[in-house]
């Protein structure tokens, strides 16, 4: 029998920079999740004689969502830079394995909504990637 894989998660092992600014402060365990626009890198036709074409997807559109804590000052510049239309370039990179996901540009695509409640809140924040690649 094989033995399982472990794998390690410490945050100290990610870099993360969207719209140009480094990352932290995050509220769980999850960091960050990178979302494809179109999960389908092809896509297969049949045609009513038969024919079979398949398309290859040329859509690169990511879109990284992330929550930070509310406290956190980064999500006051997170809001001046989606207010500013704030473009910049996008690194996502783990130290331990190697995985990597860089765009040229990124922008703040969704701005959380303000939740005012007893305890800590979590914002969500959505950044765009037009143009991502990832390895």
């Amino acid at each position: 029998m094989a033995n399982p894989k472990n794998y390690e998660w410490d945050p100290r092992k990610f870099t993360l920079i969207a719209v140009g600014l480094p990352i932290s402060g995050f509220t769980s365990d999850d960091m960050a999740e990178l979302i494809p626009d179109d999960p389908m890198a092809t896509k297969t036709e049949v045609s009513p004689q038969g024919d079979t074409v398949v398309i290859k997807s040329a859509n690169k559109l990511y879109r990284l969502k992330f929550t930070l804590m509310s406290a956190d000052p980064l999500n006051k510049v997170l809001y001046a830079a989606a207010d500013a239309l704030t473009r910049g370039p996008f690194v996502l990179k783990s130290l331990s394995d190697g995985r990597a996901a860089t765009g040229a540009v990124s922008y703040v695509e969704g701005k959380p909504s303000p939740k005012f409640s007893r305890g800590h809140q979590g914002l969500e924040w959505t950044i765009a990637i037009p143009q991502c690649d990832v390895t």
